[in-house]
């Protein structure tokens, strides 16, 4: 099954590669558009984009960042930062919304300390993709900006926001708050 798996999701990722090659072709073109289909766009490139990062949890190239960059260097600074960018109402708009902590929860942590190395994967897995994404979506967002509307690229930028560099702080900060606790049981 992992090798089904694994072939699955390269498909999928190719899929989704080909479909934002598409997408971004046709942005291109400026073509005049209803801000409705501005807006399915710029949600469909997000998607597309940050789909195609899914096949980090098939291949381990979440390692690709070196050890350093999962570090958590300065936690009062990160801290700080979660208070101007309003990171805990992100969370809570998730836990209200699509991420559910009772359908979501042992998923990623089985509520044991044995459990901490799983999570500390996860957080890291989900951390590369949804970088990764937003790093993407920014270089296709100035490609795209170059070519079209000023509304596309802004309802891009925005959604961008939302879908990849919040969650990719959200993870930080869950990895944070993980070293604080291993921190505090090891006392």
């Amino acid at each position: 099954m992992p090798i089904l798996k694994k072939i699955l999701h390269l498909i999928f990722s190719a899929f989704l590669v080909w479909q934002t090659y598409m997408l971004v072709e046709r942005l291109t073109m400026n073509q005049p558009l209803e801000f409705t289909d501005k807006l399915l766009d710029a949600v469909f490139l997000n998607v597309f984009v940050t789909g195609i990062f899914t096949i980090v949890y098939s291949f381990p190239i979440h390692k690709a960042l070196p050890e350093k960059y999962y570090t958590i260097k300065n936690p009062v600074l990160l801290k700080r930062i979660g208070q101007i960018i309003q990171i805990d109402v992100f969370k809570k708009l998730l836990t209200h919304t699509i991420w559910r902590k009772q359908q979501n929860k042992k998923h990623f942590f089985n509520g044991h300390r044995s459990g901490f190395a799983d999570l500390e994967t996860a957080t890291r897995k989900s951390e590369f993709g949804h970088f990764a994404g937003f790093c993407v979506v920014t270089v296709l967002t100035v490609v795209i900006g170059a070519q079209t509307h000023t509304t596309v690229v802004i309802l891009i930028f925005v959604i961008n926001l939302l879908f990849n560099f919040y969650p990719f702080m959200l993870q930080r900060f869950h990895r944070m708050r993980l070293h604080e606790v291993i921190g505090r049981l090891s006392e």
